[in-house]
Parts: C-alpha cells; sequence; structure tokens
C-alpha cells in the first residue's frame, strides 16, 4: 500500500500533467492576427484589441487605414469574410446553423440576415456537422467578388445569391438536384415498369413456345 506521502506525490503529478496538458491546449488554439490580402494594394487584417506589435484590425491600403472594425474571437474558424469588388463592404458569413450572415459597410454593421429564417423548415433543417449544426453547404459557396455576388447552397438545396455590395439577397431558386429530383424518381418508376413489364413479357412468350412443343411432341 502506497503511504500517504507517496498518495500526495502521485496527486500532484496528476495535477501537474493535467494542468500542463491544459496550458498546451490552449497555446495549441490560441487565435493570432490574420492577414487577408485582397490584391491592388489592399489588405485586410483581423487582430483582437489589445494585441501589440499589429495594426488595428480593419481595411488598409498600402499600409494607411481606410476604415477599422470591431471584432471577436466569432471571426475565426466560425465565419468566413466576403468582400465587395472595392473592399469597402462585404459579408460575414456563419458555418453554425442559427447564426446571422453580417453585412458591413466601411467596417460598421448595417444589416442581417438570420439564418433560420432562410430555411423553409427553419431550425428543423439544420444538418449534423462534426461538431455544430449546418445550415448550408459550405464547399459549395460561390464566390465573385468583380461581380459582386456570393451564392450559397442552404441544406434544402436552394441557391440563394446575394449582393456584395449591398448584402441583399439578389434571388432564390431551387439547386439542379432539387429541381430534378420529381424527374428522375418519375424517370426511375417508369424505367423499372418497363423492365419489368419486359420480362413479364419475356416470359410470357417462353411458356407459349414452350407449350407449342409440348403440343407437337403430342
Amino acid at each position: 500500500m502506497f503511504s500517504l506521502r507517496k498518495r500526495c506525490i502521485v496527486l500532484l503529478c496528476a495535477l501537474a500533467m493535467i494542468f500542463g496538458a491544459t496550458n498546451v491546449f490552449a497555446l495549441t488554439f490560441a487565435i493570432g492576427p490574420r492577414k487577408i490580402d485582397l490584391g491592388d494594394g489592399l489588405v485586410f487584417w483581423l487582430v483582437l484589441p489589445g494585441t501589440e506589435s499589429f495594426p488595428e484590425a480593419g481595411l488598409y491600403r498600402d499600409e494607411e487605414l481606410i476604415y477599422s472594425v470591431d471584432v471577436n474571437t466569432g471571426w475565426w474558424g466560425w465565419s468566413s469574410l466576403y468582400f465587395s469588388d472595392d473592399a469597402m463592404t462585404f459579408l460575414r458569413v456563419p458555418r453554425i446553423g442559427g447564426g446571422f450572415i453580417r453585412f458591413y459597410d466601411r467596417g460598421v454593421y448595417v444589416h442581417g440576415h438570420g439564418t433560420v429564417g432562410l430555411l423553409r423548415r427553419g431550425a428543423a433543417s439544420f444538418m449534423q456537422g462534426w461538431s455544430y449544426y449546418q445550415w448550408d453547404f459550405p464547399e459549395q459557396r460561390y464566390y465573385n467578388r468583380t461581380n459582386n455576388i456570393l451564392k450559397v447552397t442552404t441544406v434544402e438545396n436552394v441557391i440563394i445569391t446575394f449582393d456584395l455590395s449591398t448584402g441583399e439577397i439578389i434571388s432564390k431558386e431551387m439547386s439542379w438536384w432539387q429541381r430534378n429530383v420529381p424527374s428522375i424518381i418519375y424517370i426511375g418508376i417508369a424505367a423499372v415498369f418497363a423492365i419489368g413489364l419486359f420480362y413479364w413479357i419475356k416470359d410470357k412468350r417462353s411458356k407459349s413456345y414452350k407449350d407449342y412443343d409440348d403440343w407437337q411432341e403430342w
């Protein structure tokens, strides 16, 4: 049996390992400044308040601040930024269901679109991701900065087009898959019916020929 002293030593070692692992975890996932190069001398910096040795969050042209923006940890990982052609406006689009698509004009939040409201069945349509509920398919987003449009495909297979200069919804349309699902189903049913009918007729003919052969032999 371990003595009281040995038990205390083991307990202290275990606590040291736990806190050490916690610190390593925190360092691994620490949020650092992020630089987005938009071309033509335009650079957007994502920097948390109080971060030293880096410029404040906002848009810069040739290292001169054009506009600043208030950011928090939610800007990293859980949302993506889509800029207009001149970068004066942008959309901040969440990956998580239940969030808001936020439109900013020169770094100032103007209006937003709730992801729940963009789905016909609301939150009931959310799809389970790795560790969160998703409202769209991020890998299917179409971003055309030159034409100031962003297209997202919701989990209901509806394509929503946003104007990056105003943040407004331009159009909503069913995706190719959703538009053609009824036709595909009908074609599939017709094909199964046709195949079944073909084999039924073939079987009937085979039986007829067999009966005829048997009669001839008789």
